[in-house]
């Protein structure tokens, strides 16, 4: 539907006609939209360089709706010629193509989708004790400003039952290798952190 929807549906009612067949056509509309861009991802993906594959605008993804749609896209990006630098970008839009699907039919909200993305990559970093994203692009404002003026404290603060736990696992051994022993003074300076203040206070 355009931008005057309001009219256009308007006008449609004045003319009798009904809502269901008013919205099958607007969802018709949607889904041939959705092919089309299938189609075009799936072409595209086949030939591809680096810097097309770069350049692809963040947020711009296929959404397949189908295992068959899926496969096209995924066979499309992996069954061609590739070079060092395209074979990243295979792999990371393959990657977002299954996300896509499999986020469209579980109808996951965007908070749910959010935890999955960092749970992708704190898995494939092999990153066990949490990770942070910063957004370079939030540089640009002021009001922003200030999540990026952190000391290492400051996350060890925020995150400090979980890193305390892992510390006394390190300490006793747990995980099955030796460690140098200032190393070993920082994992028990982090225990003592939940004791005493960080200057060494009550």
């Amino acid at each position: 539907m355009k931008d005057n929807l309001k009219e256009e549906l308007d006008a449609m009612i004045g003319a009798g006609k009904p809502i269901i067949d008013i919205i099958v056509s607007e969802q018709s509309d949607r889904e041939r939209g959705r092919l089309a861009r299938i189609s075009k991802y799936v072409e595209a993906y086949r030939t591809m360089s680096e810097e097309a594959f770069r350049d692809i605008p963040k947020g711009e993804n296929p959404w397949p709706d189908t295992p068959e749609e899926l496969m096209a896209l995924i066979d499309s990006l992996v069954n061609r010629q590739h070079d060092y630098g395209t074979c990243v970008y295979a792999m990371s839009h393959a990657a977002l193509c299954a996300f896509n699907y499999v986020a469209g039919k579980l109808g996951v909200t965007g908070f749910q989708a959010g935890c999955a993305d960092l749970d992708f990559v704190a898995r494939r970093r092999w990153m066990e004790d949490g990770l942070t994203l910063l957004d370079h692009h939030d540089l640009l404002f002021p009001q922003l400003l200030e999540k990026f003026n952190r000391t290492a404290l400051d996350y060890i603060m925020e995150n400090l039952k979980p890193l305390q736990k892992r510390a006394r696992e390190l300490l006793e051994g747990k995980r099955g290798y030796e460690s140098h022993p200032s190393v070993r003074a920082h994992w028990e300076w982090i225990l003592g952190l939940g004791k005493v203040g960080v200057n060494g206070k009550e």
